[in-house]
């Protein structure tokens, strides 16, 4: 009775690590989606609305969704206090300090990254073919996190399952 116990909370908790790590998976893919629509988002408010650039952070941030609204906060205000004077030196600084908020790989950090450069740029032409240039990058990457979506979550899930099956036979 008490193996039986034992072997049905194994199982149990490898369903429960297995679910941990197939959020962890789709919640990569949303925020790489969200990344997209973060990069056309300011790419349209910077060119066509021309608000001054901490004031339009601050009114992009307002509609994001975690971690990317908080980092937007803090740039505007770090912009607003006039400490640095590139914009792209203080969109790296502080999303280098928030790094552990993101689930992104090291490469779509870097878009993320280097996308701090369409805030720097003055004329709105060159703004909209950069936004176009780092959301198709990011377009790339959710197509490729798409395709293996599923391959990893359904992987994920054998693993567990496969993993706990043999820590029962190790313990029984």
């Amino acid at each position: 009775m008490l193996k039986a116990v034992g072997a049905a909370l194994i199982l149990i908790g490898a369903a429960g690590v297995s679910g941990s790590i197939n959020r962890r998976i789709k919640q990569h893919y949303k925020q790489l989606i969200r990344l997209k629509e973060l990069l056309i988002l300011t790419g349209n408010e910077l060119q066509y609305l021309k608000a001054p650039l901490p004031l339009a952070l601050k009114r992009i941030s307002t509609r994001l969704e975690e971690p990317f609204g908080s980092t937007y906060r803090k740039i505007s205000e770090a912009l607003s206090s006039y400490e640095e004077a590139s914009p792209c030196k203080v969109w790296q600084e502080i999303l280098k300090d928030a790094r552990e908020a993101y689930l992104l790989s090291e490469e779509e950090f870097q878009i993320f990254l280097d996308a701090g450069a369409v805030i720097e740029q003055g004329n709105g032409y060159m703004q909209g073919e950069e936004v176009k240039l780092y959301a198709e990058q990011v377009n790339f990457r959710i197509v490729h996190a798409r395709e293996e979506l599923e391959t990893k979550q359904r992987l994920c899930r054998y693993l567990c399952g496969a993993g706990g099956l043999f820590l029962i036979l190790i313990l029984v």
